[in-house]
């Protein structure tokens, strides 16, 4: 039993001083000698560079350099912060009309233009850049996009005019700038209504929360160059703890299956038993007492 009950110690012991190793790491990114209200502020800042960090990665794979990347965050940043949309459907909406319109829509006039589009259907950005997209990408190459006008006709962002047009104008084979122009004219009398609704309340509230995280996103950039080892550090020991903890696993059952077995079996209370008594001297059942009581049990 006593050999069973170091076996259990010995295990939960192993294990837990294994975690208090990532257990300081984690204060030590998480707190900083700080206050509470410092600590969430700075748990924001961490968090909203990161995100930036993300979708810089995202824009890595599909632009082909990392200065790419980040010249395209810059614009997307700026193009959030002057209007009512944020920077996450802004990128999402940017990397769709990248893929689609292989760069034409994604930067510039053409994300502007899908922008007050979005802006005067009330339709998520990334909805209608994704709408956008795949028309663009039909009307250049000659492919049907039956489905894409009649999306974008329930969404009032054309006419039934318009849509007859373009497919008139497709079944005698024209595709290209020239057939893409004229949705292009059909799409420019949402002109300005993205400018229009940024100058509105919630606009402005929307303005205001983009400032305020990119102002914790800047805090926070340096600061993930900084901790990024410290949670390699901790990402390393925690495999090796891995590597250990079935092992301490397997003396913590090992040690559990001793105590069920000695209390199936009616002998836990008797070893717990003749262990005291030994303890104090004693013969547990008083046999083989000699003249000098001298216990020979």
């Amino acid at each position: 039993m006593r050999r069973a009950l170091e076996g259990a110690r010995s295990a939960v012991s192993s294990f837990g001083s294994a975690v208090g190793s990532i257990g300081s790491i984690a204060g030590l990114v998480g707190g900083l000698g700080l206050g509470a209200a410092a600590v969430a502020g700075f748990g924001k800042s961490i968090k909203e560079a990161a995100s930036i960090q993300d979708l810089t990665t995202n824009f890595k794979v599909l632009l082909g350099s990392v200065q790419a990347a980040k010249d395209r965050m810059a614009e997307l940043v700026k193009f959030a912060q002057e209007t009512h949309f944020e920077l996450g459907e802004v990128a999402s909406a940017s990397r769709a009309l990248e893929t689609l319109t292989h760069g034409a829509l994604s930067t510039g006039e053409g994300l502007r233009m899908v922008g007050d589009v979005a802006s005067g259907t009330s339709q998520p950005f990334e909805e209608i850049a994704m709408w956008v997209g795949r028309l663009y990408d039909g009307l250049q190459s000659g492919r049907p996009v039956g489905e894409a006008m009649q999306r974008m006709q329930e969404l009032g962002a054309v006419s039934g005019e318009v849509r007859t047009k373009i497919e008139r104008m497709q079944q005698t084979g024209q595709k290209g700038a020239a057939v893409w122009n004229v949705m292009a004219q059909a799409l420019s009398r949402f002109s300005g209504l993205m400018d229009e609704k940024s100058r509105g309340w919630n606009g402005l509230i929307s303005n205001l929360s983009d400032a305020v995280k990119q102002a914790f996103a800047a805090f926070g950039a340096p600061l993930l160059d900084a901790l990024s080892p410290l949670l390699k550090q901790a990402a390393d020991t925690m495999g090796q703890l891995a590597a250990g903890a079935k092992d301490w696993g397997s003396g913590l059952a090992t040690s559990i299956g001793t105590f069920q077995n000695l209390i199936a079996g009616g002998n836990l209370g008797t070893l717990s038993l003749q262990a005291g008594l030994a303890g104090r001297g004693r013969c547990p059942q008083r046999l083989h007492v000699g003249p000098h009581r001298r216990c020979y049990h």
